[in-house]
């Protein structure tokens, strides 16, 4: 176990050094890393996902996003990870920097498409702020069934 996170938080510390803008994120599955990511690319952060792997009962898909040096505004902003099918219906939305995705859940949304594209949303907390801006939303991955 300290190896798994002494290995996490390296990865962690690599990705610090190599992104530009202070943004990462990786996707595991059963403590493997199955993708780090710095930038936003819909052709390369993609995820294959094994039919085999969505019949282990009990284990999860986690994306966990990162932003450095926000320590003076970590409250400032509402983040949220959303789940969409290929034609964008949104199909599960949680209001973290982080998401776990059971097997079974998964299972579940590939019997009926093919494609899960995981995106991260910001919004200011603060709701006068929050009716100016213009969300944007940052596309990290796709679970595309094999």
């Amino acid at each position: 176990m300290k190896n798994i996170f002494l290995l996490i938080a390296l990865t962690l510390l690599i990705c610090s050094f190599c992104t530009q803008d202070g943004v990462s994120w990786m996707v595991t599955f059963c403590n493997k890393e199955l993708l780090v990511a710095t930038r936003e690319d819909q052709n390369k952060n993609i995820v294959p996902v094994n039919p085999a792997d969505l019949d282990k009962p009990g284990k999860y898909f986690t994306l966990s996003y990162w932003e450095m040096n926000t320590i003076n505004r970590k409250n400032a902003w509402k983040r949220s990870i959303i789940t969409f099918d290929e034609s964008n219906n949104q199909l599960i939305k949680k209001d973290n920097s982080a998401i776990n995705l059971s097997t079974n859940e998964l299972k579940n949304l590939f019997n009926k498409i093919k494609k899960i594209k995981l995106f991260a949303f910001f919004i200011p907390s603060d709701p006068s702020q929050a009716a100016f801006v213009r969300i944007r939303r940052l596309h990290l991955c796709t679970f595309e069934l094999k």
